[in-house]
């Protein structure tokens, strides 16, 4: 009688151990499965960001595009102010050159002079913020060109 029950406490014992080896290679599993899809999760939402960000990216760009269009223009024009306050300037001091004026006419052409002189300092001035706004955009511009070049080329970041 003793014999079975050994027998079965035997069995008893091996049921349990392959209980826990199951069990122990389940848990094993249900960690991995849960740790592939977390990372797929976190993989999902960078993939997230990294839509919004070139979304961002290409906005900007576009609004670059239309300020440095319209600073162009402003600039154009302010160009074209400057050449024609520069021949202003041009012609009035081949007029204080000539012997034969008066001298009132002498000194309406010195004060004309003087405020066309600061006139054009005024738009060089303006021109030179102009084209430094162009070159600060453009600068901004191929960083946000970069910036969806690495984004598109490496979507997942695991460089």
């Amino acid at each position: 009688m003793p014999f079975p029950l050994i027998a079965l406490a035997i069995i008893g014992v091996k049921c349990v151990c392959g209980g826990c080896i199951v069990g122990g290679v389940c848990y094993c599993a249900k960690k991995a499965h849960d740790a592939y899809k977390e990372g797929h999760k976190t993989k999902r939402e960078r993939l997230g960001i990294s839509k919004t960000l070139l979304e961002d990216k290409r906005k900007e760009n576009e609004n670059l595009n239309k300020r440095n269009k319209e600073l162009e223009d402003k600039l154009k024009e302010g160009e074209n102010q400057e050449k024609q306050i520069e021949k202003e300037v041009s012609d009035i001091k081949k007029e204080l050159d000539d012997p034969n004026i008066t001298k009132q006419r002498e000194q309406e052409l010195r004060s004309k002079l003087s405020f066309l002189a600061t006139q054009l300092d005024e738009i060089k001035k303006t021109n030179k913020k102009y084209r430094n706004e162009i070159d600060n955009n453009n600068k901004t511009k191929k960083d946000n060109n970069k910036t969806i070049n690495n984004t598109v080329s490496n979507p997942d970041n695991s460089h």
